[in-house]
């Protein structure tokens, strides 16, 4: 894996935790194993772990030891399941442009494999011995149970029965709550106070809100040769995100949205020629932008990444700490 220029400070950290995550491969199920390391090769930008190890380096001052790196390696373990199980419940064949473990694999073996870096991430917890981790851990895992149910029970809704305050929650449950909770649980090791921790948690869940409103502005904005998945994945999988709901809010634009989402998602249930709906939806975006729904959704990013700033400004001055912000400044401006 080539780690990022940014990442530098913490090479090796990352480095010991990618290790770790390789000597956990299934020895005695080589099917799940071979699945499983295909997945932990293709670990993506690795920016939970970088975030350990950085707020780390930021409360304490000193290099990674075994428990961070276990907690850094539980947090993509994780991760890593959570795709393994969404790419089976959306039918995904490409993440980042490659074949997903299921398109591979198959949904049995994907799924198994998911549930493995599970059981795994759970025996790495507790080997810590630290009964506030496990319950973090636990925590997170229920919230990420409870955002993909939630996010499956808003598809193919009419815009008229979603809110603002329900996607919040949702996007805080499946998204942002495990860099909340990988925040806290550096917080737990490090033996931080109550205003650090506030802080760390803060910048953890407000980093992982503003990651997933670029995402959705993404859908709308991205290439799909960047993106490794087609553009207006969403819409077509019934999935009203940010830029709607945001333009939405404003009642001067809520019939003639109501009748594009409406028509598309009765085009999409019929099944009719796949020209037709990417017109639709190539109709639809160029509404959007025309109501300023990517311009709103640009200045709920900015207002995100600017409360995390701030309360990442309560940290110590550190190398970890600019670490942190520079992942930040990089998760605003990814095309990606």
């Amino acid at each position: 894996m080539t780690i990022h220029p940014l990442f530098s400070p913490i090479a090796d950290e990352l480095t010991a935790t990618l290790d770790y995550l390789q000597t956990m491969l299934p020895p005695e199920a080589p099917r799940l194993a071979e699945a499983t390391d295909y997945s932990l090769a293709t670990p993506g930008k690795m920016v939970r772990p970088a975030m350990v190890h950085a707020l780390w380096n930021t409360l304490t001052g000193n290099p990674s030891d075994e428990r961070v790196i276990k907690v850094a390696a539980i947090t993509e373990m994780i991760h890593l399941a959570t795709l393994l199980h969404d790419d089976v419940l959306d039918e995904s064949d490409l993440r980042r442009g490659n074949p997903t473990v299921r398109q591979m694999f198959g949904n049995r073996i994907a799924i198994l494999g998911g549930d493995w870096l599970l059981a795994k991430a759970s025996q790495t917890l507790a080997s810590l011995g630290d009964v506030k981790l496990v319950k973090l851990y636990a925590d997170v895992l229920a919230h990420l149970c409870e955002g993909e149910v939630l996010q499956n029970d808003f598809a193919f809704k009419p815009l008229r029965e979603l809110t603002w305050d329900a996607y919040a929650s949702k996007t805080f449950k499946k998204t942002a709550s495990l860099y909340a909770t990988a925040m806290e649980a550096v917080t737990v090791l490090a033996q931080s106070d109550e205003a650090q921790t506030h802080a760390a948690v803060t910048f953890g869940s407000d980093f992982g809100m503003a990651f997933q409103y670029q995402d959705d502005l993404l859908d709308y904005t991205g290439e799909a040769a960047a993106m490794g998945k087609p553009v207006l994945d969403d819409i077509r999988n019934g999935l009203a995100n940010a830029p709607i709901l945001l333009v939405y809010q404003d009642e001067e634009n809520r019939p003639e949205l109501d009748i594009r989402i409406a028509d598309l998602y009765a085009r999409l249930e019929r099944e009719e020629n796949e020209q037709d709906i990417e017109t639709q939806c190539l109709a639809l975006q160029d509404h959007l932008k025309k109501i300023g729904a990517i311009e709103q959704t640009r200045q709920l990013i900015d207002r995100t990444i600017e409360t995390a700033r701030a309360a990442l400004h309560q940290l110590p001055a550190s190398q970890g700490r600019d670490l942190l912000r520079g992942l930040l400044e990089l998760n605003a401006s990814r095309k990606a």
